[in-house]
């Protein structure tokens, strides 16, 4: 038997024998560091890409500050391509949250009272004074805003709270109407982190933590037309959806 496998062994071609420590030496190294972005906060709490691959937004906490302090927190925005910084946000220009829209044209961020809307054309020129075109009050000036998320046609736009979830719609010419409030019960913590995701269709929005009536937290989903809560789920955040 022993003849038999060395038979076998011998009878593999020498090159096989190479490759296969190639690959076993390569097949757990990590990707290579294409930039490394240098920003000047203690940590950096969320990223997220433009839609065109264009701009990386990143929020971080300032040093000496503690996360949720409106004072400490600042939106950073990287030209991908030259890796330098274009934009900052931070106090009542909103270093809380931001969202890309759909189609990179816009994006929103939260100084956590309210929700400023920025042209991207604007934001992106280095030294360009810009201006939002348009400012939406929170639901009460007592609920930090904590999140903030885009309809997958641009078209809509919810803003979370300590006490639940915002909707408006744009109007056209940079203004944007407010369509709905869908209150929870206040979170155990206060500011309240929650997460939101809109279903592909427009239809349903995710949104954690979401509270049942006992006090019990999970992911609520939210009917965008009627603000109605129409399931309970028993999971949390990160959320996602199927394409379809």
């Amino acid at each position: 038997m022993v003849g038999l496998v060395l038979m076998v062994v011998c009878v593999v071609p020498v090159w096989v024998f190479g490759v296969w420590v190639w690959w076993s030496g390569h097949q757990h190294q990590p990707p290579p560091v294409l930039e490394t972005l240098h920003a000047d906060g203690q940590r950096g709490d969320q990223l997220a890409w433009s839609p065109d691959g264009k701009y990386l937004a990143e929020q971080i906490t300032l040093p000496g500050t503690a996360a949720g302090d409106p004072k400490g927190a600042a939106i950073i925005i990287w030209d991908v391509a030259s890796g330098q910084e274009v934009r900052r946000f931070t106090g009542g220009d909103g270093g809380l949250a931001f969202a890309w829209s759909p189609d990179s044209a816009l994006l929103a961020t939260t100084d956590g009272s309210h929700t400023l809307i920025w042209r991207t054309l604007d934001i992106t020129v280095p030294g360009n004074t810009a201006r939002p075109v348009a400012a939406l009050a929170g639901h009460s000036k007592y609920d930090q805003i904590s999140a903030l998320a885009f309809g997958k046609d641009e078209q809509a736009l919810a803003v979370a709270d300590n006490g639940g979830v915002d909707l408006f719609q744009a109007a056209g010419g940079g203004s944007w109407k407010h369509l709905l409030y869908a209150p929870d019960s206040l979170c155990a913590t206060t500011p309240c982190t929650r997460s939101l995701s809109w279903s592909p269709d427009g239809s349903w929005l995710l949104a954690a933590p979401w509270h049942l009536s006992d006090g019990t937290s999970g992911v609520g989903a939210l009917d965008t037309r009627t603000g109605k809560q129409v399931a309970f789920l028993d999971a949390s955040a990160p959320l996602a959806w199927s394409p379809d």
